[in-house]
């Protein structure tokens, strides 16, 4: 029996990314903000993720050799994650999420 074929509009032929979302709250946010105030960088006391993006693209610009070291530091400090599927054009909203 050969196989159907789906339209082409289904979500099988349809990009999609995935994230790492880290959940709503990072769970060593305080330390976050330490490690961006060793850098010259000040953090809001609550979690922010437009604010840590803006650190962290900040941070590779400044000092492109040293960024890994930094966002590895960030990735763990932000704990453990659970994968999302973002689909095109969607919103992974209130999450902390990195690209993989």
């Amino acid at each position: 029996m050969p196989p159907t074929a789906l339209p082409h509009d289904t979500f099988a032929f349809q990009t999609v990314s995935v994230a790492a979302a880290r959940g709503p709250h990072p769970k060593h946010w305080d330390r976050i903000v330490i490690l961006a105030a060793e850098r010259g960088s000040t953090l809001p006391k609550e979690p922010d993720a437009k604010a840590l993006e803006q650190f962290l693209i900040s941070a590779k610009a400044a000092d492109p050799l040293r960024f890994p070291d930094l966002s590895l530091s960030v990735i763990k400090l932000l704990g453990a994650g659970e994968y999302v599927v973002q689909l095109p054009g969607g919103n992974v909203g209130g999450h902390f999420s990195l690209a993989v």
